[in-house]
């Protein structure tokens, strides 16, 4: 609902800012490890979150802060995980290949597992609740949920997918990669819209803004970089964290980007702004 802001960091701690003003509103204590990813429901009353150590997902009550599920591995560990559009479905990916999409409410499973026995190291959910994009070795693949059946394989990067991102209007996915570059495609054609190269290391996360108009980058050379979503130009660079720049996010409003570092800092930048960072 564009009315918070969610970090985490070293600590087993959520904290969340008011996106308002950025006051610090509160704190949810996570029970074990430390905590890589956290993501709202898209009504802001969920919180799913990955331990650091892989070894638990969960989903907390935003406002009470009380634990509502917990998935944990016993064997193998979560890489990634997201939240479903409708909030009663979460995607979990294993290194063992196997994408699992479980109903928080019943419990029940289902596996999403062809291709290769390989790393996913990025899960995504389309916002029209449609589709579910894996990050399989070099490859998306995009499922169409209601027929549990693969309809898109997007094949390009040269390295391990490792974040992924659906236009507001789920007809344009990004990709970014260990191989240095991110992709643009086009859905439900499938079709490669744009190459983004000139990472100085692996790309971290990807986005696009919620009018359609941006595409950013990062990457663990610091650097945010800025891209045209329509015919995929790039417009500039900004180092941003000294270190990785971990995670990106764009306010619902299209206006502002927040963005998260190895360095403990969130930076937020003006999109009506040009893309420059706020005072």
């Amino acid at each position: 609902d564009g009315k918070w802001l969610i970090g985490s960091g070293q600590e087993a701690t959520l904290r969340i800012w008011s996106a308002s003003d950025f006051e610090l509103d509160r704190e949810i204590n996570v029970e074990s490890g430390k905590i890589h990813h956290a993501v709202f429901s898209r009504d802001a009353k969920r919180i799913l979150c990955v331990s650091s150590l892989g070894q638990s997902v969960f989903v907390y009550d935003s406002l009470g802060g009380g634990k509502r599920n917990q998935f944990s591995g016993v064997v193998s560990y979560f890489q990634s995980a997201d939240l479903h559009p409708g909030g009663k479905l979460a995607a979990l990916s294993r290194p063992g290949g196997s994408c699992e999409v479980v109903d928080l409410d019943t419990g029940k499973k289902r596996s999403f597992s062809d291709g290769p026995a390989t790393y996913i190291y990025a899960v995504r959910f389309s916002p029209d609740g449609k589709w579910l994009a894996i990050g399989k070795g070099g490859a998306v693949r995009i499922y169409d949920l209601e027929k549990r059946e693969e309809m898109l394989l997007l094949e390009g990067h040269k390295k391990f997918v490792y974040a992924l991102s659906f236009s507001p209007d789920s007809k344009m996915l990004v990709s970014g990669s260990l191989d240095g570059t991110a992709r643009a495609w086009d859905l439900p054609s499938g079709k490669e819209r744009s190459v983004l190269p000139g990472h100085g290391r692996f790309v971290s996360s990807v986005g696009i803004s919620l009018d359609g108009r941006w595409v950013i980058t990062t990457s663990w050379d610091g650097a945010v970089r800025f891209w045209n979503a329509r015919t995929g130009e790039f417009l500039r660079k900004e180092i941003a964290h000294e270190g990785t720049a971990w995670d990106s996010s764009f306010h619902p409003d299209g206006r502002r980007l927040a963005t998260a570092g190895k360095d403990g800092k969130i930076l937020i930048w003006g999109m009506d702004r040009g893309g420059r960072k706020n005072p």
